[in-house]
């Protein structure tokens, strides 16, 4: 909604508002402006309603970006009462949780790719015929930065698309088109959606991680305000220094993202109580595994053959176990022992062949001034 409201309150744009979750018609607001139990409809309610007193024009529509029979009736409905449409800001996209690619299906992947991918090709499927003002799609800083969306398999190559599709664009329609590939934003979107999904793995990084890169909504609209004025093609946006951010995904393999994960989330101090492996009996070591995959799988009894991904485990529950491992037992546990060695006792054995490992953090790298 912030460059909804940026657009209204500074150009008096009518805006068409198309979302594929169902919103509630307007002559039922009022019953949902104070319902506790949906606060982020509520609040778009309110801020349509701000707007609209303000003078703005706007529609809201339900429907499935990647279903060109529902777009076209939208397209038609919405230009009959507001006039022709003159530009598009395809924002939409779905949050990936399903992990690496060896765990995937099709069906997970096609999931997310449908919105960007499909929707991408309606849309312009639709304008095909009109030179629009502009057709600015959004992409992700994960396209450049991998350990940024590690294990967001599909999110990452429907923006690899997005990426893609710009350059055809350019050379097949009239009018401004743009991709940018965005930094997470700190209060609006869908990555303030995933983060809070994220919580309950690695809090305390996750939210400190946060705060450093993400920007605020003030610097997202002053970019998006920034990149129409001088109409560039093609923009990444990043809090913190690009070339450094750069360089060190360049240089980040599997197993070095999992140490800084399992690092930061050790905290700063080691904890005292770390046991050495060694020390252990077989049967002393499985009862640590077992409870460690307990707490993360929120399963009480765990047999020690019961396969990981069986129980319900995925790429982030192993970044999580890697981290406990590290602060109880000291050592490092790779993640090819998940995908290879699924087991309490197979990791038990990966545990005895590993030396203590020491985690080092990555030197973060300084921020830039921001646009004014």
């Amino acid at each position: 909604m912030a460059l909804a409201e940026y657009l209204a309150t500074q150009y008096t744009a009518r805006l068409v508002l198309v979302g594929r979750s169902a919103f509630p018609p307007k002559s039922e607001w009022d019953q949902w402006v104070n319902r506790p139990d949906d606060a982020e409809v509520a609040r778009i309610i309110r801020t349509i309603r701000a707007l609209e007193a303000a003078g703005a024009v706007i529609e809201v529509h339900s429907a499935d970006i990647s279903d060109f029979s529902a777009m076209q009736q939208v397209v038609a409905r919405a230009e009959a009462r507001l006039g022709p449409i003159t530009g598009v800001l395809h924002t939409a996209g779905v949050a990936d949780y399903a992990g690496v690619i060896q765990r995937r299906t099709q069906a997970m992947t096609d999931e997310v790719l449908l919105p960007k991918v499909k929707g991408t090709i309606v849309l312009d499927t639709l304008f095909r015929n009109r030179k629009l003002d502009f057709f600015v799609l959004f992409s992700s800083i994960g396209n450049y930065i991998y350990g940024r969306k590690f294990g967001q398999v599909g999110y990452n190559a429907a923006n690899e698309f997005l990426d893609a599709f710009v350059h055809y664009r350019l050379q097949h329609r009239e009018g401004f088109t743009a991709t940018v590939n965005w930094n997470d934003w700190a209060e609006a979107g869908m990555s303030v959606k995933a983060m809070e999904k994220s919580r309950g793995l690695h809090k305390e990084v996750n939210d400190l991680q946060f705060e450093a890169e993400a920007i605020t909504t003030e610097q997202g609209v002053n970019v998006f305000r920034y990149i129409m004025e001088n109409q560039m093609n093609r923009v990444i946006v990043s809090a913190l220094d690009l070339p450094a951010l750069m360089e060190e995904s360049n240089n980040i393999s599997v197993e070095v993202i999992l140490e800084q994960e399992a690092a930061a989330h050790a905290t700063e101090a080691a904890p005292a109580a770390v046991s050495s492996s060694s020390l252990l009996t077989e049967a002393g070591l499985h009862q640590q595994i077992a409870d460690i995959w307990s707490t993360v799988l929120g399963i009480e009894a765990i047999g020690i053959d019961e396969d990981f991904f069986a129980l319900g485990g995925d790429s982030l529950k192993a970044i999580t176990i890697v981290s406990l491992v590290f602060k109880k037992l000291g050592v490092k546990l790779p993640l090819p022992a998940f995908f290879h060695k699924p087991t309490i006792r197979e990791i038990s054995r990966v545990i005895r062949e590993t030396n203590r490992t020491d985690y080092a953090r990555i030197k973060r790298a300084p921020k830039k001034r921001a646009i004014r």
